[in-house]
């Protein structure tokens, strides 16, 4: 059932669907998950991978996360929805259940191997010293 996707002049989302919309109240702008139940759900229920999954989510300009126990779904403006709430299929243990344990995209595994790289600690900090004496630009003391 995808639709064409027409973005209003503020950058909110507009789709001509059949299926009632979720409406923001204050702005009467349809929300993101009644975007994603009329654009892209079909196809995202169609997919038979985890790679699949995020080539469809990909080409909507969306990204499945890990959050906490369960996964969400990221709009390019930051906008984050639970991805149950879209649809119960979409919760962790169906799609776990369905596609095998998650697999983050090619995209995800990048940041968040930067990430822990980043997060590690180096040879200027020795195990134990203060966050202060090993944080590069901070005085260890307060001196001037």
């Amino acid at each position: 059932m995808s639709q064409t996707t027409k973005i209003d002049s503020s950058g909110n989302w507009l789709a001509s669907c059949a299926k009632p919309l979720t409406v923001s109240s204050s702005a009467g702008i349809e929300s993101l998950v009644s975007w994603i139940r009329c654009e892209c759900l079909d196809d995202i229920k169609g997919v038979q991978s985890w790679a699949e999954l995020h080539q469809v989510m990909r080409e909507n300009g969306l990204e499945l996360r890990q959050r906490a126990n369960g996964f969400v779904i990221g709009a390019g403006d930051g906008t984050m929805v639970k991805a149950s709430t879209v649809a119960r299929d979409l919760s962790r243990p169906k799609l776990e259940a369905r596609l095998g344990a998650f697999e983050p995209s090619a995209e995800q595994a990048v940041r968040v191997k930067a990430r822990k790289e980043r997060n590690t600690g180096s040879d200027r900090c020795a195990r134990g010293s203060t966050r202060w004496s090993c944080t590069p630009g901070i005085r260890k003391n307060n001196a001037r």
